[in-house]
C-alpha cells in the first residue's frame, strides 16, 4: 500500500479519535489491520496499530492501545515472525506510550516477554528487551519495576543496577543504604549472573567515591595464596561491604567455611529482612550444595509470577516497600 494511501487512514482514525468517538476508532483500527494482515500487508499492519497505540494512550484510552498492542503482538506470534531489533523497536515504542504509572505497560511486557521466551530464549524472556524495559522504568525513578527487568539484562544492565542501587539509597530512609546493592548483588548470584554483579557492584562503588560521602571508605586488601582483591570497606553501610565479601567468597575455591563466616559475620544485618535471608540460603543450596532442603523460596515465587505462573509473595521490605514487585511485574 502507498505510503500516500495509509497515510490517508491513519488520518482518518485520528479524526475519530479526536472527535472522541473511541469505541468506533477502536474497531476500526481492528478491522483495517485485519485487512491489511489478510492481504501480508504486515508492515503496514503494524505502521497502523502503532499509530492507534500513539493517538489513543494521548486520549488516554490505555485500555483500547493495549488491546491493539496485545494484536500486534498476535501477529507476531501467529505468523511466526521472528525477534529482531526491527520486532524489539516496535515493542519498545509501544511499551513506552504508557504511562509507568499504567498497568498496562506492565501487562504488555509480560506477553511480550512470555512470547520471546517461547521463540528463542533465554527462560524469563529476551535480554535485549528487558534492558530497554528496565532502562524506561530507571528513567522514571520507578525502582522497583526497573530492578525487575534489568536482573534479567544484558552487562550494561548491571551498571544500571550499580547506579540503581546508589540512588535508590539515597532517596531511603533505611538505617543502611548499602541495602539496596546487597539485594542486587544477591540475586545475581542466585541467577548465577556473577559478572553482572561485579559489574553492578563496581558501578556503585564508583558512585560512592565520587559523592560527598566518599571519605566514608576505606580500601583494605584481602590477599590469598592465589588472588588479591582490594575492597572499599564503608564505615557506615556494612550491607555495601557484604555485598564487596559475598562476591568475592562466590569467587573463591568453593569452600563453604568462607560462606558460613560471611554469614555469620553479618547474621544481624541479613535477620532484618526475609528476603536476604533466603537469596542467601539459596546460594549456599545452589553454590555450595548445602544440604536438599526446599521451603518456600521466595524468589522462585516472584520469578514464577513475572510470567503469570503463581501468586507473587514477598516480605514488607525497610521503609514499607514491598519485596514483593522484585521478580513480577504487578
Amino acid at each position: 500500500m502507498s505510503t500516500k494511501r495509509i497515510g490517508k487512514v491513519l488520518a482518518k482514525l485520528e479524526g475519530e479519535v479526536a472527535a472522541g468517538n473511541y469505541y468506533e476508532a477502536h474497531q476500526m483500527y481492528h478491522s483495517v489491520c485485519q485487512r491489511y494482515v489478510k492481504q501480508k500487508q504486515l508492515n503496514d499492519a503494524f505502521d497502523l496499530v502503532q499509530a492507534g497505540i500513539k493517538v489513543l494512550a494521548r486520549h488516554g484510552q490505555y485500555g483500547s492501545a493495549l488491546d491493539l498492542a496485545m494484536r500486534m503482538l498476535d501477529v507476531f506470534e501467529d505468523k511466526n515472525l521472528p525477534l529482531n531489533d526491527e520486532a524489539r523497536a516496535r515493542f519498545v515504542e509501544a511499551f513506552d506510550e504508557f504511562p509507568v504509572a499504567e498497568s498496562g505497560g506492565r501487562e504488555f511486557a509480560r506477553a511480550v516477554l512470555r512470547w520471546t521466551a517461547k521463540v528463542c530464549g533465554p527462560q524469563f524472556g529476551d535480554s535485549l528487551l528487558h534492558h530497554a524495559f528496565g532502562a524506561r522504568y530507571y528513567r522514571e525513578m520507578a525502582y522497583y519495576e526497573a530492578e525487575a527487568h534489568l536482573l534479567y539484562g544484558t552487562v550494561d544492565s548491571g551498571k544500571l543496577l550499580g547506579c540503581l542501587s546508589w540512588d535508590f539509597g539515597q532517596q531511603s530512609d533505611s538505617p543502611d543504604r548499602g541495602y539496596f546493592i546487597a539485594r542486587v548483588v544477591l540475586q545475581l548470584v542466585c541467577l548465577k549472573k556473577i559478572h553482572h554483579a561485579t559489574v553492578a557492584l563496581e558501578t556503585y562503588i564508583k558512585a560512592y567515591q565520587q559523592s560527598s560521602r566518599g571519605s566514608e571508605l576505606a580500601s583494605e586488601a584481602m590477599v590469598s595464596s592465589t588472588s588479591r582483591l582490594e575492597v572499599r570497606l564503608s564505615s557506615q553501610s556494612p550491607l555495601s561491604n557484604f555485598a564487596q565479601f559475598l562476591l568475592a567468597t562466590v569467587q573463591r575455591d568453593g569452600s563453604a567455611e568462607l560462606y558460613f563466616g560471611l554469614r555469620n559475620q553479618y547474621k544481624a544485618e541479613l535477620g532484618t529482612d526475609e528476603f536476604l535471608e533466603q537469596l542467601y540460603d539459596r546460594i549456599g543450596r545452589d553454590i555450595y550444595d548445602l544440604g536438599p532442603k526446599r521451603a518456600p523460596n521466595m524468589l522462585d515465587d516472584l520469578m514464577k509470577s513475572f510470567f503469570g505462573g503463581g501468586a507473587g509473595g514477598g516480605s514488607v521490605a525497610r521503609g514499607g516497600i514491598s519485596t514483593g514487585s522484585v521478580s513480577e511485574l504487578d
